[in-house]
């Protein structure tokens, strides 16, 4: 069946199949590709330019990884290609037709679409399931909403957060003592004639943020939909869509230097978990901002939400073990804080002075 599965001339199907028995022997194996485009204008056409046809061709380079090194080529044409990117999977796909099976293969292309192509339709389902933790009651609640959405490829959603100063009762200075609890809300609903909602809700113990727990609540919302889908995120707090945009545009240079290190208002391992979802998902995103208590129906029960599941409720953390393309990290004393390392170690030292000055001043008195 494999073997039947790309048609090519007789001639070529010969050649690549003597390709395939030299490499039986071989287990460990290296290959390039890179695709080409080429506009074909008939001479004897007056507007050359509307008349023009898309050749494109796909070239590789095979090699085994061994001391008997040995170097294999082929290459491929097509005539009707949609994108560049396609005539670089083809290439691709050649490889892993030819290769043997259960070989180890290292393919190189120029091309990086291709590859976030076949990373986003073949990954390893345990991995996005596994990658927030929360209590198995709410775990088994958020999987079965999951198992409904399936049917669904366009969603709309709404997140808000909330925050709570508990201070406890029997200290006398209440506001030293005062922690924070922070909680988030999300409404989903099908964008289809035959409307759905879906609601859930999480509690966050340790935030640094205010964006933090907005954030969790977006994270949520990428982690629950279908792969492959539509989603409209409703938030009104811009700057968590900020926080998204800034990180997930590579082309800045230096966004992961300045929200790790710099920015006290950062959020680096969410922002990863972010941008791991929302690649390796496929997830069409379009976050919306909305007026804060504007009368919006759905913002408005989001909040509701948050509000209550700040005193009580399911903890949410993210494992990291999970995130697949991590760029690192921070922990202090064996836990993850999520927060820039910059300031962290300035309010760590800011402290240590003050606590040192006390202990310096009631020694002196």
């Amino acid at each position: 069946m494999t073997l039947n599965i790309i048609n090519t001339d007789p001639q070529t199907l010969e050649y690549l199949e003597d390709i395939k028995i030299k490499l039986q022997r071989y287990k460990n194996i290296i290959a390039y590709t890179d695709g080409s485009l080429i506009n074909i204008k008939p001479s004897n056409v007056i507007d050359k330019k509307s008349s023009a046809k898309q050749i494109m061709g796909f070239g590789v380079i095979c090699i085994t990884n061994d001391t008997n090194l040995q170097k294999f080529t082929w290459k491929g044409r097509l005539k009707e290609s949609s994108s560049s990117t396609q005539v670089e999977l083809w290439g691709i796909l050649s490889i892993l037709w030819i290769v043997p099976n259960n070989s180890t293969i290292k393919i190189h292309t120029d091309t990086e679409s291709s590859i976030k192509a076949i990373n986003g339709i073949h990954y390893d389902s345990n991995l996005i399931k596994n990658i927030i933790n929360t209590d198995p009651q709410t775990l088994e609640y958020l999987e079965d909403i999951k198992i409904k959405l399936q049917r669904y490829k366009n969603i709309i959603a709404y997140t808000d957060g909330s925050l709570i100063n508990i201070k406890p009762s029997n200290v006398i200075d209440k506001k030293s003592s005062a922690k924070q609890i922070m909680g988030f809300g999300v409404i989903c609903i099908t964008n289809d004639t035959n409307l759905q909602k879906f609601t859930w809700k999480g509690r966050l113990k340790e935030s640094s943020s205010s964006t933090q727990v907005e954030l969790w609540g977006i994270l949520s919302i990428l982690w629950i939909v279908p792969n492959n889908s539509t989603i409209k995120i409703h938030t009104d707090t811009e700057s968590s869509i900020k926080a998204i945009n800034g990180y997930m545009d590579e082309k800045k240079g230096k966004h992961w230097r300045e929200v790790t290190i710099e920015r006290s208002d950062c959020n680096p391992l969410i922002l990863q978990t972010v941008k791991e979802l929302m690649y390796t998902k496929q997830l069409n995103t379009e976050f919306i901002k909305v007026d804060v208590h504007k009368g919006d129906l759905y913002n408005e029960q989001a909040d509701k939400l948050a509000k209550t599941e700040t005193t009580s409720g399911s903890l949410f953390k993210i494992n990291s073990d999970f995130i697949r393309e991590q760029q690192g990290h921070f922990k202090w004393n064996g836990k993850i804080k999520d927060t820039a390392i910059k300031s962290f170690v300035k309010t760590k030292g800011e402290i240590e002075f003050i606590t040192s000055w006390f202990i310096q001043h009631r020694i002196n008195k």
